[in-house]
């Protein structure tokens, strides 16, 4: 791959065609067979890569992160990576829900975690890092640190603290203590954070390290850092305790990181013979899609960077970067191209993935969609979760959930995600449940966006799937009433019948020429000249309007806000925007639309008033739609427990319908 250059789908179908097979044999499974590293044997090679879950109070571990993890073993994962335990008080913001290692009363709540994950049988790491120059005094009320004064463009804008010699060497020593407590702790070893942008990636790319002294300027010098904490760590721990560095071999910048910079210095580590493992990422702040790769990116992008350190290492060589697929991870480990498959987002996502593969039942999986909700999440200081596991990040709450005190019949209106979600969870408690939906297939919304990106797929085949195992009787094709609701005599009833469309309240808004986003999806031709009017503020308006600029047309979108997607996360805005200027689409922000014409669109400034027209013979409404509870209304007082759930209540994101029909169900 060349340097600096990223590899993203630009067709809407990123996996058409492709024929996946599963292998469902773990008797003869590369994936479910043992690996030792550094000493302990891993039962299979499956990883739980690192992911950042926000539980974190005061920079102690909680509860939540013992049992996150926990349930992460329980379904199968041979080794779990942490989420980073922060060496030092400059590093992140310990109210943020970051967890902190930087003083001895730490370790004795983060026993919790060894202690959970060890009952079920897994190896635990935890992962020792320091966010360096990627974070701002706004979050931590402090400056922050890096090699060289500059900031973290474009995701942060303070410029660092350059480190000064002595400041150098208390983090060296602040790594060495966290990995002793660490030990202290029970956990089987530790994975220095050399990715993604941090301290130690800072000072080893030429990208963010200016340094004239012993810590900058040649590579070596750039790796002085690193050996000098490597170093430390096995003084402090011994060579009876596992140490893995995970690093970006690739920043996919012009003046970073490139894979044969990497394969250079990890040829010199190698050599000093005191790291057990390498993690092989990609990317950093600056080109931060790379780092959690969003749906608009093939499956394994970026595998080839782990096959090159393979071919030159006698280490184990852990991949990452969305593989999350039993036959794709299979094929990674059958052509020598890593030993371990490290997952984060797939086993987010269905902690229980590889028993599901192992048993010979991956089409229960619930596949990964590559929406990042869980990292967004984070990001604004909110605990994980996930688009479609209600029990992400909230393991706790379902675990002690009490079982439902006698059967019941329970009918369910609208099979889009949140009814399908109540459906399966009261069919799992043992409840007989009915399900029926209007349109001739499940899915709802979610259907039509699997139509035009794969990975969205997952959410309707998953939830297909469930619903044959557990026998539940779905009858598509029927806009039930409220009298045959009431003929099924349910003991409870759960609306979730979704939204209609949403039309743009403007002269010439119900004209020819308008049309919802679902019609373009099915097919509703539209002309050349096309508006996208995005009252979404989410990732739809964005991926539309790509989509039609793709196919030819010329497309500008119109936005009430201050630019389009504020409510995407930061890897799938900054894909979509790029996508969108490589496009060619035209971004009118700030812009009320005040009427429609045959041939134009007429827009108003919220801030100045200033009148304009675009040309355009198509507007397309990309709305979140209005909800639609009239069924509800009419079975009120008719049965004894009635919900209303979903877009039918409220219309939403998918993260926030799911998560209440999961709640409701669990109440059934």
């Amino acid at each position: 791959m060349a340097k600096g250059r990223l590899q993203l789908s630009r067709g809407l179908n990123s996996d058409k065609g492709k024929v996946v097979t599963i292998t469902s044999n773990a008797g003869t499974s590369l994936l479910f067979s043992p690996i030792h590293i550094g000493g302990r044997e891993v039962r299979n090679r499956i990883a739980m890569g690192s992911v950042t879950t926000a539980h974190a109070r005061d920079g102690f571990v909680m509860p939540g992160h013992a049992e996150f993890l926990a349930a992460r073993a329980r379904g199968g994962a041979g080794m779990l990576i942490t989420e980073t335990f922060h060496v030092h008080p400059t590093s992140a913001a310990v109210g943020y829900g970051y967890l902190q290692i930087s003083r001895d009363d730490f370790v004795e709540p983060a026993r919790a975690i060894p202690d959970a994950v060890h009952a079920a049988g897994s190896l635990v790491i935890g992962q020792l890092g320091h966010m360096g120059r990627q974070w701002e005094s706004g979050f931590s009320r402090q400056y922050q640190v890096a090699p060289s004064p500059r900031s973290a463009f474009p995701v942060f804008f303070e410029v660092a603290h350059e480190l000064e010699p002595e400041e150098i060497a208390e983090l060296v020593e602040s790594f060495a203590a966290g990995a002793r407590r660490l030990r202290e702790a029970g956990f089987d070893g530790v994975e220095l954070h050399g990715a993604h942008g941090l301290l130690i990636q800072q000072f080893l790319s030429p990208h963010t390290n200016f340094r004239t002294d012993a810590y900058g300027g040649s590579e070596e010098n750039r790796l002085r850092f690193l050996r000098e904490i490597i170093a430390a760590v096995r003084r402090e721990v011994g060579n009876d305790f596992v140490l893995g560095l995970k690093i970006s071999v690739d920043e996919f910048v012009p003046d970073g990181l490139s894979l044969d910079d990497s394969l250079r210095m990890l040829a010199l580590l190698e050599s000093e013979s005191r790291l057990d493992y390498f993690l092989i990422a990609a990317g950093g702040f600056s080109a931060i899609e790379t780092i959690h790769p969003t749906t608009h990116f093939e499956h394994s992008p970026f595998i080839e960077n782990a096959a090159a350190v393979k071919r030159q290492s006698k280490l184990p060589i852990l991949a990452i970067g969305k593989i999350n697929r039993g036959a794709e991870a299979e094929a990674i480990l059958e052509q020598g191209k890593a030993d371990v498959i490290a997952m984060a987002r797939g086993l987010i996502c269905d902690p229980d993935l590889p028993n599901k593969i192992m048993s010979g039942r991956p089409d229960l999986v619930r596949g990964c969609i590559s929406c990042n909700e869980c990292h967004g999440r984070v990001w604004v200081g909110k605990v994980i979760a996930c688009t479609y596991n209600a029990a992400a990040g909230n393991e706790l709450e379902v675990r002690e959930t009490p079982p439902p005190s006698r059967k019941k019949k329970v009918v369910v209106v609208g099979a889009g995600p949140a009814g399908c979600e109540a459906a399966v969870v009261a069919a799992q408690r043992g409840h007989e449940v009915v399900l029926f939906e209007a349109e001739d297939h499940i899915g709802g919304r979610i259907e039509l966006v699997g139509r035009v990106r794969t990975d969205y797929a997952n959410v309707v085949r998953y939830y297909g799937a469930q619903l044959k195992e557990l026998a539940v009787d779905v009858r598509l094709g029927r806009r039930v009433t409220a009298d045959e609701v009431m003929a099924e005599t349910p003991d409870s009833v759960v609306v979730a019948a979704g939204t209609q469309p949403i039309w743009p309240d403007v002269p010439g808004g119900r004209g020819s020429n308008v049309v919802q986003m679902e019609d373009v999806i099915r097919g509703t031709k539209v002309g050349q000249q096309v508006v996208v009017w995005a009252e979404d503020n989410h990732a739809a308006p964005l991926a539309m309007a790509d989509h039609l600029a793709l196919e030819g047309h010329d497309v500008t979108l119109v936005t009430a806000y201050t630019f389009p997607g504020p409510e995407v996360e930061i890897n799938t805005l900054t894909v979509l925007h790029r996508r969108l200027a490589t496009s060619g689409v035209k971004v009118v922000a700030d812009a009320i639309l005040t009427a429609i014409g045959e041939a134009s669109v007429s827009l108003r400034n919220r801030y100045t008033s200033t009148v304009a027209e675009i040309a355009a013979n198509t507007v397309v409404a990309c709305t979140p739609g209005a909800a639609d509870p009239h069924i509800y209304r009419e079975l009120k007082g008719q049965v004894p427990e009635l919900s209303l759930i979903g877009d039918a209540r409220a219309p939403r994101r998918l993260t926030a319908a799911v998560y209440e029909a999961n709640r409701v169900a669990r109440g059934l």
